[in-house]
């Protein structure tokens, strides 16, 4: 068992004075990288990196009502790290993570839609190493900021508007190298 996850969830159902609950308890790999977020209604959806011998997948479970729902495999065996969840609606939400595909770095995605995991789709261009992904959301709005590995290295955003994403628009200033993007969202819904 691995008490990542453990205190995480242990964390989140004590904020709300329930018994903790185990979040990869059907999935017998080691649980790493944890991110989770709150749905309106209470649903908490956690997204993890999950490794067993060489083998790395990406995995999503929800809490509501009490009841763990069993663990879904949102990326098979490969390269998958750095998962970011964040909730939508009150069954909606996008996990990012970083994946090797093909010798390159790049930013995937899935769209969590009514409880149902939509295909995968990669959100980075095909010229540059993309990494480390933050995102943020506003309503069913969605940013989410990476790592392009251009020279120098800068930091791009794009922004999904309950439809389609934006293209990619670079955050950081010319010369400097820039990495590990953090967002947050203010009050009027703006992002830093």
């Amino acid at each position: 068992m691995n008490r990542t996850l453990v205190l995480l969830v242990l964390a989140a159902c004590r904020a709300h004075g329930g018994e903790p609950w185990v979040g990869n308890h059907d999935v017998a790999m080691l649980a790493s990288l944890p991110s989770f977020d709150a749905h309106p209604g209470g649903r908490l959806t956690f997204a993890w990196s999950a490794y067993q011998r060489d083998v790395e997948t990406m995995w999503a479970t929800s809490l509501a009502g009490g009841h763990m729902a069993a663990a879904v495999e949102l990326a098979p065996a490969g390269v998958h790290c750095q998962p970011r969840f964040v909730a939508t609606g009150a069954n909606n939400g996008w996990a990012f993570w970083t994946r090797r595909r093909e010798s390159r770095w790049e930013v995937a995605a899935r769209r969590l839609v009514g409880g149902r995991w939509l295909p995968p789709e990669v959100l980075s261009d095909t010229a540059h190493d993309a990494m480390t992904p933050a995102a943020v959301t506003d309503g069913s709005r969605v940013t989410v900021a990476f790592e392009r590995h251009s020279v120098p290295q800068a930091v791009v955003a794009r922004m999904w508007d309950g439809r389609r994403w934006s293209p990619a628009a670079t955050l950081s200033e010319g010369s400097a190298p820039a990495y590990r993007p953090a967002l947050a969202s203010g009050p009027a819904g703006e992002v830093w």
